[in-house]
């Protein structure tokens, strides 16, 4: 079975189509061979024993016209239909000698010949009293007409009747061949029909199997590979995602492998430099902050400088107005001393 699951999805369905296939075929010849052996049967039948068949019925017909006109050489009076019956007679008899030969060709079985044995001495028998049947009535005398009478009577209607007998013993002979071969064509059919039934039973339960294992083959690592897809989807990048078999269904699992440790590294990555991304803020912040605090600091020192600067300028102002009083003072003293 790992073996199975090991091969390319188009090589498992091929396999298995193939195997149904070849099932089908097997199925398929066990019919036609059956059917065959029928067919041989139907034609044995059709070829050998109806032909047997309808030759000794011929006879039989023959012998019965031979007869009615073995009949009618000594019943009728006018000598034109006595030579009229006596031709008839002469017509048929090489007909029935083929018919003889026909049969004495196709009879190889030890019954059947025995029969057709027994079937040529009552016609020869037969054959015989029509003779002298014939010879009698066309002799044309009264004495004539009356043995023919006789020998009709007391010799060719037993004859005849023992020769229709060997007719109808040869007949029912075929018959029950042609019974026997119809009967043992069921006893061969019905194993075979059954042989198929459970070969089709057995196909349908292989093509069950096949089907079933060949969807199990193919869905199972799907539905494994969809489920990894999502846990991926979800976050979970660290999943168990082992190989253990080849073919298409190795193949993807392989990949999925292969893209959980690219997305692993480039995750990793992303995080690495998130963290440096988050290490160089906070020193930026802190250099900010310290920007900041000597920003207030020079601010406040410029405000000292400038409270320094006004109280200079105030000094100054003062000193400027003192010492404008003391050149008033300096003057008005001058003046003083001038008039003095």
């Amino acid at each position: 079975m790992n073996a199975f699951r090991n091969i390319k999805i188009g090589m498992r369905l091929g396999l298995g189509f193939g195997a149904l296939i070849l099932l089908s075929l097997v199925i398929a010849l066990l019919g036609r061979v059956e059917l065959g052996a029928a067919d041989d049967d139907l034609q044995f039948l059709v070829t050998d024993r109806l032909p047997k068949v309808d030759l000794v019925v011929e006879l039989r017909d023959n012998a019965r016209r031979v007869a009615t006109q073995g009949r009618s050489v000594v019943l009728y009076s006018d000598e034109a239909d006595r030579k009229a019956a006596v031709n008839d007679i002469a017509q048929v008899r090489p007909r029935n000698g083929a018919v003889m030969k026909e049969l004495e060709a196709k009879l190889t079985s030890a019954e059947g010949r025995r029969l057709l044995a027994e079937l040529m001495a009552r016609r020869e028998a037969f054959n015989a009293s029509i003779d002298k049947v014939v010879r009698l009535g066309l002799a044309g005398s009264a004495q004539a007409i009356e043995e023919a009478k006789t020998e009709f009577k007391q010799v060719t209607d037993a004859a005849e009747q023992a020769y229709l007998k060997a007719l109808d013993g040869l007949v029912a002979y075929q018959k029950r061949l042609m019974l026997e071969a119809a009967q043992e064509t069921p006893r061969t059919t019905k194993p075979a029909g059954w042989l198929m039934l459970v070969a089709a039973a057995v196909g349908a339960a292989l093509g069950i199997g096949i089907a079933w294992s060949l969807t199990r083959s193919i869905v199972v690592p799907i539905r494994r590979a969809v489920a990894v897809a999502e846990s991926v989807a979800e976050g979970g990048l660290r999943q168990r995602n082992e190989v253990h078999r080849r073919g298409e269904a190795g193949e993807l699992r392989a990949a999925q492998r292969g893209m959980d440790g690219s997305l692993v590294t480039i995750v990793g990555g992303v995080r690495g430099n998130a963290d440096s991304v988050a290490t160089a803020s906070g020193q930026i912040a802190q250099g900010n902050a310290d920007l900041s605090q000597r920003t207030e600091e020079q601010a406040s020192n410029l405000q000292q400088t400038a409270a320094s600067m006004e109280q200079l300028t105030a000094t100054v102002s003062h000193n400027t107005d003192t010492a404008r009083q003391a050149a008033q003072m300096a003057g008005s003293a001058a003046r003083v001393a001038g008039e003095a």
